[in-house]
This record gives C-alpha cells, sequence and structure tokens, in this order.
C-alpha cells in the first residue's frame, strides 16, 4: 500500500484526501486538550496528529511482519504516549 501510495498519483490523492481528514480529527481533539491546559503547549495539534497517524501505521507494519508485538503492550504503548501528552498539566502541574 506504502508503495502504491508513492508510486500512484490518483492513489496517493485518495489516500491523502482520508488521511488529511484523520489528522484533523487528532487536531481537534488535542485543541480540546490544549484549551483545557492537560496537553503539552509546545507539541503543536498538527504533530501530535501525525503521532497519532504513526502509530497506526506503526500497528500496520506489524501486521505485515512475521513477528508481532502483543496487542496488549501496542495498547499500552499507545496509551502512554496519549497519557504523556494529553494530561501533560497533570504530572507536571499537580
Amino acid at each position: 500500500m506504502i508503495y502504491n501510495v508513492v508510486s500512484v498519483p490518483s492513489f496517493r490523492a485518495k489516500v491523502a484526501g482520508l488521511q488529511e481528514e484523520l489528522n484533523k480529527e487528532w487536531i481537534k481533539l488535542y485543541q480540546i486538550c490544549l484549551d483545557r491546559q492537560w496537553a503539552d503547549p509546545s507539541v503543536t495539534p498538527r504533530a501530535f496528529a501525525l503521532m497519532m497517524q504513526s502509530m497506526i501505521i506503526g500497528r500496520v507494519i506489524d501486521d505485515i511482519s512475521d513477528t508481532h508485538i502483543v496487542l496488549q503492550e501496542w495498547i499500552e504503548v499507545g496509551l502512554r504516549l496519549i497519557d504523556k501528552f494529553c494530561f501533560f498539566r497533570v504530572y507536571n502541574h499537580g
């Protein structure tokens, strides 16, 4: 799929649009956290969205791999990342 996205312009255009819609939803979520002062303001909403998208792509890569990470471990890593980004104020300001 990644090869096709790079190699086939029409496929890239379709995937890019879908990917941007996903980014917009992650950006909205992170902006809510910023507005409530839960998130680290040094991390931009778009950077957070990209991090979340990379987590999703990492899951796809794991599915392709011959050796897989245990799903529960993957979930714990994802939750830890979200926890550190979205609940920054709780940990750093009491």
